[in-house]
Order: C-alpha cells, then sequence, then structure tokens
C-alpha cells in the first residue's frame, strides 16, 4: 500500500489530464507543471490540461518558468508580467499551489569575472599590491570564512593596511566579500574605518565603504558614491552582525545622469543610491582592508572571500534575482490567495536561499538528483537538511526527484539498481521529516528517459519502490 505522503507526479502536461484517473486510482493526487512564458501555445494547452485535470479531481500545482529566456534586468519586467498575470489565471481556474518559477538561477546572464581571492595560497601575491605596516596585513587562520585562510588586518596605531588591485576603467564593477569585525576594539561610540575605496587610480574616488562601531553595541556599514563635481552621496547606516561574518555586495554603475551604488548585506538589497552623474569615475583601483582607522582602535579585523565582475550586459547576480522572485512574490500573495506559493530550485543554490530568506514564498522546493554529469553524486542529502533546518518541514518540500539530472539509464540501466536508487532516495526524504515529494517523471518522451511508465507502455520496477508504504515518503513526478 502506497504511503499517503507520495502524492502524485511533476510531468509535460497531457499527462496530467491524460492520466489523471489512473492516479486518482492509486491514491496519486497532485500533478505539478510549468511551461515556458514566452510559448504562448504550450501556456495555453497547459492551462487547457489544468482545467481538465482539475475538474477530475487533481490539485495542479502550475505557473510559468523562464525556459531559454536570459533574466536580464531588462527581460525581468516581462517575467514578473508573465509571473503576475499566470497568478490571476490560476486564481480563477482553480490551482491548488503555484509556481513563481523553476530553477530560474540557470537563466542568469554570463558576466566576465575580474579578481577573486580566497586566500587559499597563504599569502597575498594574488593581489597588484600590499601594504602591511610591517607585517600587519596577512593571510592566516584566525581570519578565515572559508576554507583555512583570509584577511587578516592588525591594527594598534590606525595606519592604514589594505590589499590592492588595479583595473583599467571598468564602468560597471559587481563585488562581493566577508567581513567579520568582532575582534575590533575602538575608543568611542561612532568610531570606524573604511573598509573598500574604489577610485579612478589617480585619487579621484568613485566609492567607498565604510564601517562604524556604535555603544549599542552595534556595528554598522554604509555606502558612499561620488560623482564628477565630488559630491558624496552615502547611503544610511545598516546593521551588519555583532557576533560573525556578513556577506557585502556592491554594485556600482559610472554614468552620466544614470550612475549608481547598491548596497546588499546578506543577500538583501537595503538601498540604491540612483541618478548619479558619476561617469568620469571608473573604476581604476579597488583598495580593501583597515583603512582611514582612528590611532587608538585595536584589534584585528577579519576578511575573505573577495569575488568581482564586470556585471555582464544587464546581468542580473543570483542576489538581485533571488530578491526579485521574492518580490513578486509579495505581489502575487495580493493575488493567489486559494493556496501556496512555491519556488523550485537545485541543490546548488540552496545556500544562498537559506541566506537570503523566502519572504512571502511560502515554500521553496528542492529539485533532487542523486547524481549528474558522468556519475557525479550530488549534495542533495545535504540541502534537505539545510533546508529543513531554515524553514521548517511545512516551509519546503521536493519539487522533483529522481536518479540522475540527464535520466534514469545514466544512473544505470539495470532497473533493479534503478529501484534500489529510489527506495534510497524516499527513505532519505521520508526520515527527515518532509512530507512531500514528486517524483520525475510519469512517462518517457523519446530522449527523455525519467519514467515510471516507458515508451511501450510497461512500468519499470522503480513503481515498486514507489508504491511500498514502508520506503516511501511523498513522492509526485515531474516531466
Amino acid at each position: 500500500m502506497k504511503w499517503s505522503g507520495l502524492t502524485g507526479f511533476t510531468t509535460y502536461y497531457p499527462q496530467i489530464d491524460d492520466y489523471a484517473n489512473t492516479w486518482l486510482a492509486n491514491g496519486f493526487t497532485e500533478g505539478r507543471d510549468l511551461r515556458d512564458y514566452t510559448d504562448t501555445n504550450e501556456v495555453n494547452a497547459s492551462k487547457a490540461a489544468v482545467i481538465a485535470a482539475t475538474a477530475k479531481g487533481i490539485k495542479c500545482l502550475w505557473g510559468v518558468c523562464a525556459g531559454e529566456v536570459t533574466i536580464t534586468s531588462t527581460a525581468w519586467p516581462n517575467f514578473r508580467a508573465a509571473i503576475l498575470s499566470a497568478a490571476t489565471w490560476a486564481q480563477a481556474n482553480g490551482v491548488f499551489e503555484f509556481q513563481i518559477g523553476n530553477e530560474e538561477e540557470y537563466n542568469l546572464g554570463e558576466v566576465d569575472e575580474l579578481f577573486a581571492d580566497g586566500f587559499e595560497s597563504g599569502d597575498l601575491t594574488a593581489w597588484d599590491d600590499a601594504f602591511t605596516d610591517g607585517g600587519n596585513l596577512s593571510a592566516h587562520a584566525d581570519a578565515k570564512h572559508t576554507g583555512n585562510y583570509g584577511l587578516k588586518c592588525i591594527t594598534n596605531n590606525g595606519a592604514t593596511i589594505n590589499v590592492q588591485e588595479s583595473l583599467t576603467d571598468v564602468s560597471r564593477y559587481k563585488f562581493r566579500y566577508y567581513i567579520n569585525p568582532i575582534n575590533i576594539v575602538v575608543n568611542a561610540s561612532g568610531d570606524g574605518f573604511a573598509n573598500v575605496i574604489g577610485s579612478t587610480g589617480v585619487w579621484a574616488f568613485s566609492f567607498f565603504v565604510n564601517v562604524k562601531k556604535y555603544d549599542t553595541p552595534q556595528w554598522k556599514i554604509m555606502l558612499t558614491c561620488e560623482e564628477n563635481d565630488d559630491t558624496d552621496t552615502p547611503t544610511s547606516e545598516y546593521n551588519i552582525s555583532n557576533t560573525g561574518w556578513t556577506c557585502i555586495e556592491i554594485d556600482y554603475l559610472a554614468a552620466a545622469g544614470s550612475g549608481y551604488g547598491k548596497l546588499y548585506i546578506d543577500g538583501v538589497l537595503k538601498e540604491t543610491i540612483s541618478n548619479l552623474t558619476n561617469n568620469e569615475r571608473t573604476i581604476g583601483e579597488i583598495e580593501w582592508g583597515f583603512l582611514w582607522g582612528e590611532v587608538d582602535t585595536t584589534g584585528y579585523l577579519s576578511l575573505d572571500d573577495f569575488t568581482s565582475n564586470d556585471g555582464g550586459t544587464n546581468a542580473l547576480t543570483l542576489t538581485e534575482l533571488i530578491a526579485n522572485l521574492k518580490a513578486v512574490a509579495t505581489e502575487v500573495k495580493a493575488i493567489f490567495t486559494s493556496g501556496n506559493i512555491c519556488y523550485a530550485t537545485a541543490e546548488e543554490w540552496i545556500p544562498d536561499w537559506v541566506s537570503a530568506g523566502k519572504g512571502d514564498i511560502d515554500l521553496i522546493g528542492l529539485n533532487a538528483y542523486a547524481e549528474w554529469g558522468e556519475g557525479n553524486p550530488s549534495n542533495w542529502k545535504i540541502r534537505v537538511d539545510a533546508l529543513i533546518d531554515a524553514f521548517g518541514v511545512d516551509g519546503t518540500y521536493i519539487t522533483e526527484f529522481s536518479l540522475h539530472a540527464s535520466g534514469l539509464e545514466y544512473y544505470s540501466e539495470d532497473e533493479a539498481v534503478q529501484a534500489a536508487g529510489i527506495t534510497e532516495m524516499i527513505d532519505y526524504i521520508k526520515a527527515s521529516g518532509m512530507t512531500r515529494a514528486l517524483f520525475y517523471d510519469w512517462k518517457d518522451t523519446p530522449g527523455w528517459i525519467f519514467g515510471v511508465v516507458k515508451l511501450d507502455d510497461t512500468y519499470r520496477l522503480l513503481l515498486n519502490s514507489l508504491m511500498d508504504s514502508v520506503h516511501t515518503a511523498s513522492v509526485a513526478v515531474m516531466d
């Protein structure tokens, strides 16, 4: 007898209607489908299938996705509009759960990496220059965020100590790093230091990031951008961690009248300085460390994992995409009131969602595959645990799972091995406490071998794993 948590299948939309009676007869009640929002014919056909399946008693999990569209800052408004339109339709047509996207992280535009250093070389040689004040700046285990080393900045006299990287007139500059200031001791409330300085390379500032400590006690950070006429425009001061690491991201654009600076903290956009006339303040040099400090500030600052890129052509960062999806979920919530809102992602981006939080998204779904590529094992089990730790069993589920991202036969051609693999996955899902999971897929299509049902309409042995109440958690299939 099938375990009740095994609810149905995510699959290509015709199967939701065509096999609805078979599913219902065997205790499967859910079907999930998302279509490329730019393919009107597919979206309309999917809608028709949802209406028909809903009339038969299937609970439909439905929405739109970006498909092959690269999500840039210019493409996002169209995708957002499509999501809101789909939510309106879903509310009017009995959709059980609305999906605001599926693995859209794969659709981010390409960016050119400029420079990165996590100090795992054990030294500062990756940088063009370093000002160490006699050894007070070094790669050191005391300052690590990840790996074995971070950048340790010891201060006892207020001297500027920093690493430096040279660039060539970069107009769009995005960078991210981690900061931990808890070992810094300031003398007076409001004292602090500059953490990052971006300049043209000839002592014309583009932006700088300042960090301050207040008596409350509270560490705070702010971004200041400088225009062609030397006008400084700061953000407000925002809290960072008093107990450990904080992720800081800056997105800077030098342009005439449309320049900007954006400050993100732990993946959340805190403030944008916009409409800057700063086209002459392109980036020619980055300085990072402990700069402009007070003479009586002591202790050490920990920094790590610096990465930077040129932003691509209107490309969104992962941070921006997550922020946009959370924002559109808030809009959808006012439209789709008859069920939950879900976003499904792959295992590699779960840490980013855990860090950013899910906002008004009710459920963060995981698309879990045991292997990818040439038999490479994934981290899906770790990600299941991370999701539950972050969002609880009521805030997540498995939106699709199978043995291999390219098809069942890439895992093994032996059906007994396939069945054993599915049993292992289900056992783990069930033991984790998750109450729903959807299996990918119900029936094979030519060149797409994921199904419980083969092209010749016979069943694979893995059906026994799905139907075995001893081993099954909550599974639905996806095409």
